[in-house]
């Protein structure tokens, strides 16, 4: 199935323009899709896209409606961040995305999305209100589907049912970390007709107690009351093992809505240059059956999960984009400038680009590529 992504500038299209006719040198239209451009073609900040927009060959500049001896200045830039409104931009995205969405399901290229929050720290360390963002990543290609942002006074707990009503999740696996092992959540996605996999910590003290018993007590000889899997991986200069053990014994005791198995799940990575070695148990619950899910399946929605959120978005977004060195803190700007990072993200994972780094790398020496992307 071929999958139709539709034009990105929908994603602006409710946005009017602010600015009055006298003087203006470039349309609305054109920096927004300079900004986009300058983004995958891995210029981060506002003084780099202006540089980088300088040398621009004058065919690309035709075709972003730009004057051949004209570029965008930084501080054009910083203004058009200023006054775009980040509840408009993320709605845009999300009905973009969305329609995305819904072909990967129909061919089968998306089963999971994960839920997850994440700080802009310099921007919050300067004082930029509500800098801390909640995402929801599709596990299998990790673009975002959809981001608000947590109002400093809460926290993400609070905003995740919202953020659920955005997504289509029929059949979907959601999975969320601990903070967010809630009885309303796992309620959400059920009456929704999708399925959970969660963490259980300590901010669930009955429920990890219950599963720390399960798991703990001594196995009776020759009967294995738990499934189980085990997975080995070895790169970057480490051996990670995994093991997984379910059981669906708790399912008529354990007052959690929907829950059709428990797990417990041991991760043990040796460094192999240093020869060290460590070692974590994580406890769970989801509403997968055994008939849904077995052991290695289970072992894989895990590492989709962290896939998804950890090298998908925070570490693109961190390092291949300085998302954390921005000094940016006019409020809501630095939401406005990370979804217009995800926007690039999403583009470039779409196109079928494994490592984003390598997308911003091949648009940097042909930005006419990029401009085919955007339609342009």
């Amino acid at each position: 199935m071929r999958i139709e992504i539709p034009p990105v500038m929908t994603i602006f299209e409710p946005i009017v323009d602010w600015r009055k006719e006298k003087g203006k040198r470039y349309s609305l239209k054109s920096l927004l899709q300079f900004i986009i451009l300058a983004l995958l073609c891995g210029k981060n900040g506002t003084r780099a896209m202006s540089r980088w927009g300088k040398g621009l060959p004058e065919g690309s500049k035709r075709r972003l409606g730009i004057a051949a001896h004209r570029h965008p200045s930084a501080a054009m830039l910083c203004r058009v961040f200023w006054q775009l409104a980040p509840e408009v931009i993320e709605a845009g995205i999300r009905e973009w995305a969305k329609q995305v969405h819904r072909q990967l399901i129909a061919a089968g290229l998306s089963r999971g999305v994960a839920i997850d929050g994440k700080s802009i720290r310099r921007a919050a360390s300067l004082g930029s209100p509500n800098a801390f963002l909640v995402s929801a990543v599709c596990h299998q290609l990790r673009f975002v589907l959809a981001q608000l942002a947590v109002d400093d006074k809460t926290n993400e707990i609070t905003c995740v049912p919202a953020l659920l009503e955005q997504l289509l999740f029929k059949g979907l696996v959601i999975t969320v970390d601990a903070l967010l092992t809630q009885r309303e959540i796992a309620i959400q996605i059920r009456q929704a007709g999708g399925h959970y996999l969660m963490y259980v910590k300590a901010n669930q003290p009955k429920l990890l107690w219950a599963l720390e018993q399960l798991f703990e007590q001594p196995s009776k000889a020759g009967i294995s009351p738990f499934k189980h899997a085990k997975s080995v991986d070895k790169g970057h200069g480490r051996v990670e093992t995994r093991e997984i053990w379910l059981s669906d014994a708790l399912n008529d005791y354990l007052d959690w809505p929907g829950v059709a198995q428990v797990f417990c799940l041991k991760r043990t990575r040796w460094e192999i240059k240093s020869n060290k070695y460590s070692q974590t148990l994580v406890y769970g619950v989801t509403s997968l059956s055994q008939a849904q899910a077995s052991p290695a399946e289970v072992i894989q929605i895990i590492r989709d999960h962290w896939a998804a959120i950890e090298n998908g978005i925070h570490w693109v977004r961190d390092v291949v984009m300085a998302e954390d060195a921005s000094t940016t803190r006019k409020p809501g700007v630095p939401q406005v400038r990370a979804a217009f990072r995800n926007i690039a993200i999403s583009l470039a994972r779409l196109t079928g680009f494994t490592s984003v780094t390598e997308a911003f790398d091949t648009f940097s020496a042909d930005p006419t590529l990029a401009l085919d992307l955007l339609g342009l």
